[in-house]
């Protein structure tokens, strides 16, 4: 974690890097504490923590890129029964960033 915070850090702490951070510390934590958590809940207070650090960040598009980004990997990860495949994995995550973020791609940058 310790590193996670320094290289979050280095890189300025922009909104992709706090969201890094925060999820990596609350997944971390309940790894200590020997808690079973939910990523859609581990998504939801990295959301909740980013905006009470920086509430205008919300005004910026990494905000909504990066949060869609990694919802849309995790939605197509999580709570899977078995593997598919590592190269269908891949290509399923790869398909679905594509298409999900894609209309916030031409809404910000046409």
């Amino acid at each position: 974690m310790v590193v996670a915070v320094f290289y979050a850090g280095l890189a300025g702490f922009s909104v992709p890097t706090q969201r890094s951070v925060i999820m990596l510390v609350i997944a971390m934590l309940a790894v200590i504490l020997q808690r079973n958590i939910r990523p859609f809940n581990t998504l939801a207070v990295a959301l909740v923590a980013v905006l009470l650090f920086d509430p205008l960040s919300v005004l910026s598009v990494g905000f909504w890129l990066s949060f869609l980004a990694v919802f849309m990997i995790v939605y197509v990860i999580a709570g899977r029964l078995r593997s598919s495949g590592y190269l269908l994995d891949v290509i399923k995550i790869n398909w679905a960033t594509s298409v999900g973020l894609s209309p916030l791609l031409l809404l910000f940058f046409q």
